[in-house]
C-alpha cells in the first residue's frame, strides 16, 4: 500500500475465518509501533502484520507493507517578485520542474492550465493575483506552491535608431510596452519638417517608407535622423494617458 506525508493510509480490513471458531485478531506495526488503519505513517516501509488465533491456540499471521513517499519538492521562479507588464506576453514558471512530476496551475483556486509554465497571452488589469502550481507524482503524492503576481504600466521605450534593411533585425520603429495602451499616436517628420509618417493607433511596424508622396528619391527614406511624435493612449484613467514624447530616431541602411 502507498501512501503519502502528512496523509492519512487506509486499507481494507483482512477477512479472518476458522472453521472452530476465532479467539483473537491482533494488529502490528513495525518498526514504529502503534500505528493504526487510518494513521498518518512515516515517510518509508512500514510493516502491517495481523495475528489471528483461533480457540484451540492455532496461529496464523498475514503481512503487507505500507510505503510511505515525501512530498514533491516545487516552487515558482521568482515567486517573491513577479511583476507583469500591461499589454505584454509573459509566462510563470516553475523553478527546476521535473520531468517525473506532472503540473497543473490555478488562478485563486481555480484551474487553468497545465505544465511547468503559464502563459498569459496579454496581461491586463485582471491578470495579477494569486496563482498556485501543483506538481504530483506517480503516486499521487502532491505539493503546491504560491505566488502573488502583481500587474502594472511599465511605461515605453522608444529606439533611438533602427535598420530597415529586411534582415529580420530591428527592421521597424518598435516601440517597447506599446501593447498597454491602444490608440496610441505617432507622427513622424524628416528634416525639413514635412510629415512622413501617421499613424492615430500605431501598431509597431513602421520600416522607414514614407506615406508622403511629395517626399523627394521615392517612398524609402534615406538614411538619417527623423523627429517622432508619440502620444500615449490607452485607458483615461490611466495616469500615463495623454502623455507626449518626443525626440529623434535614426534609421541606419
Amino acid at each position: 500500500i502507498y501512501g503519502c506525508l502528512n496523509s492519512s493510509t487506509t486499507w481494507d480490513e483482512p477477512e479472518v475465518t476458522d472453521n472452530c471458531g476465532v479467539q483473537s485478531v491482533t494488529m502490528t506495526s513495525s518498526p514504529t509501533e502503534n500505528l493504526e488503519n487510518g494513521s498518518v505513517f512515516p515517510i518509508g516501509t512500514t510493516t502491517i502484520t495481523y495475528t489471528a488465533i483461533d480457540i484451540h491456540n492455532n496461529v496464523n499471521t498475514y503481512s503487507f507493507d505500507v510505503i510511505v513517499n515525501p512530498l514533491p519538492e516545487v516552487a515558482i521562479e521568482n515567486a517573491n517578485d513577479i511583476s507583469l507588464c500591461l499589454g505584454e506576453s509573459a509566462s510563470i514558471n516553475v523553478a527546476s520542474p521535473s520531468f517525473d512530476l506532472s503540473y497543473s496551475w490555478d488562478f485563486y483556486n481555480s484551474e487553468i492550465g497545465t505544465g511547468s509554465s503559464y502563459v498569459i497571452e496579454s496581461v491586463n488589469s485582471t491578470s495579477g493575483g494569486s496563482y498556485g502550481v501543483t506538481a504530483t507524482d506517480t503516486y499521487g503524492c502532491s505539493a503546491t506552491a504560491y505566488s502573488d503576481v502583481t500587474v502594472g504600466s511599465c511605461g515605453i521605450i522608444i529606439p533611438e535608431a533602427f535598420t530597415p534593411n529586411g534582415n529580420g533585425q530591428n527592421d521597424v520603429f518598435y516601440i517597447q510596452h506599446l501593447e498597454a495602451y491602444p490608440n496610441t499616436e505617432v507622427v513622424i517628420f524628416n528634416r525639413w519638417g514635412a510629415e512622413v509618417y501617421e499613424s492615430k493607433n500605431y501598431p509597431n511596424d513602421w520600416n522607414g517608407v514614407s506615406q508622403n508622396n511629395m517626399n523627394v528619391g521615392g517612398d524609402i527614406l534615406p538614411e538619417g535622423t527623423y523627429f517622432y511624435i508619440v502620444k500615449l493612449g490607452g485607458e483615461e484613467s490611466d495616469p500615463a494617458f495623454g502623455k507626449i514624447y518626443k525626440g529623434y530616431v535614426y534609421i541606419k541602411k
